[in-house]
């Protein structure tokens, strides 16, 4: 799926990890999407997204951005022909913006962090609102490796925070990702050709109250 140049195996890995995940993440999102139209949607339509849906485990990985924007026309279609119910509450350019891992009581779970909350098991794991889900404080207050303890509503959550990733996803496609082993970004934009990912930076930038500052460690 991509043109690693010059990537250490854990810098690698790291975008191995991403770019599936948000592949997983946009595949839950045109489900819910598909299932909040399902009264307007055929069971032969609905059938038809599933079997592309499920096409993507065969599929080669050059053609997998293909099959997905055939999916999200399927949804997109059906959406625009109800107006007053759009399936445009789901955020298919732009889902999050951070991805944590947490480590609680010997349980490890991730959070995806965004401007709008998703619970489903569509999802690989949930997206929360950076403006109101309490437990969006632990991005913002700690750093990868950084123990903590949050009052989450009537909890007191005490864990680790193992991962702490910021990503710049484009109209569905991951661009860059900042974590302490450095930034990487797809320069494909800028040197033609698609998937030429490169390590642009050792220092890691921070997003404070939707800004992006650099965090001199």
């Amino acid at each position: 799926m991509t043109n690693n140049t010059e990537l250490s195996v854990e810098q690698a890995k790291v975008l191995e990890e991403e770019q599936q995940l948000l592949l997983l993440v946009k595949q839950g999102l045109l489900m819910l999407a598909a299932e909040d139209k399902e009264s307007n949607i055929s069971n032969l339509q609905l059938e038809n997204i599933i079997e592309l849906r499920d096409s993507l485990a065969d599929t080669l990985p050059e053609d997998v951005p293909a099959v997905m924007a055939q999916m999200e026309r399927m949804v997109l279609l059906h959406s625009q022909q109800d107006s007053h119910n759009s399936a445009s509450g789901y955020n298919l350019d732009t889902p999050y913006f951070a991805h944590i891992r947490l480590s609680e009581n010997n349980r490890v779970r991730d959070l995806l962090i965004g401007n709008q909350n998703c619970f489903s098991t569509h999802l690989p794991c949930p997206i929360v609102d950076w403006k109101n889900a309490p437990i969006s404080q632990i991005f913002y207050r700690y750093r990868e490796g950084e123990e903590y303890v949050e009052d989450i509503g009537e909890r007191e959550l005490e864990g680790e925070l193992i991962t702490r990733r910021m990503l710049l996803i484009e109209n569905g496609n991951l661009m860059r990702i900042s974590w302490p082993g450095g930034v990487l970004e797809d320069l494909a934009s800028e040197q033609g050709g698609s998937n030429k990912w490169h390590l642009v930076s050792q220092k890691t930038p921070r997003l404070e109250s939707g800004q992006e500052k650099t965090l001199d460690e």
